[in-house]
């Protein structure tokens, strides 16, 4: 399927590097993406540290996957696929929606790695916290979680840098429907009911059946 031309006001150069040692399938996992972006005539090159190692030390990469985005003098490095492709996916309605299916199968296989299938409130909390701790969030609470009705409840607090204007707010909603699908062994989908933006003090997220 081909992809819409994005609605680049800068000239984005993308540089993507992944082990095929360690993440043989994550090429596969993101082809949509890629291609997205080539389609988009954004520069767009994929470098195998096992292969590169020479570029990926030209580049100080010491972590898999790690995406650097350039845009004119400007440069952003990311840690994760999903999130060092996020701004240049949200540019038009294509972007947008390949990034919520990649935030839902990345809360998948979070889910999985952290066996979280049938796990209880803390243990899901305390996996989420991990994670989102280094993606914004100074707190991160499971308010509730019922395994027989499928559903759960979570107030998540940004930090400072995080609280206005970030694209973050619509992946968690996918990302949590991802994790939550594993953890309750069928279809649901996060939608948050309260939000920083609009003046709380935290973000609050329901999870529940898909109709």
């Amino acid at each position: 399927m081909g992809a819409t031309q994005a609605d680049t006001e800068g000239s984005y150069d993308v540089l993507i590097f992944y082990s095929s040692r360690t993440e043989p399938q994550l090429l596969d996992r993101y082809r949509d993406s890629i291609s997205y972006l080539q389609d988009s005539d954004i520069e767009t090159t994929v470098i195998d540290v096992v292969e590169e190692q020479e570029r990926a030390r030209e580049h100080d990469v010491i972590a898999t996957p790690t995406v650097i985005v350039r845009d004119g003098n400007t440069e952003d490095r990311h840690l994760g696929i999903v999130n060092g492709l996020k701004d240049v996916l949200s540019n038009d309605i294509y972007g947008q929606s390949l990034l919520h299916r990649l935030g839902f199968k990345e809360g998948r296989e979070f889910a999985r790695e952290h066996d979280l299938h049938g796990a209880d409130r803390k243990q899901v909390e305390d996996a989420l916290h991990s994670h989102l701790t280094t993606q914004g969030m100074k707190d991160v609470q499971v308010t509730g979680l019922d395994l027989e009705d499928c559903t759960a409840e979570g107030l998540f607090t940004p930090d400072e840098d995080s609280k206005k204007g970030q694209a973050w707010h619509a992946k968690l909603e996918e990302f949590l429907g991802g994790v939550f699908t594993e953890v309750f062994g069928t279809g649901v989908m996060g939608a948050e009911t309260k939000c920083v933006d609009d003046g709380y003090d935290h973000c609050a997220y329901t999870i529940g059946k898909t109709e």
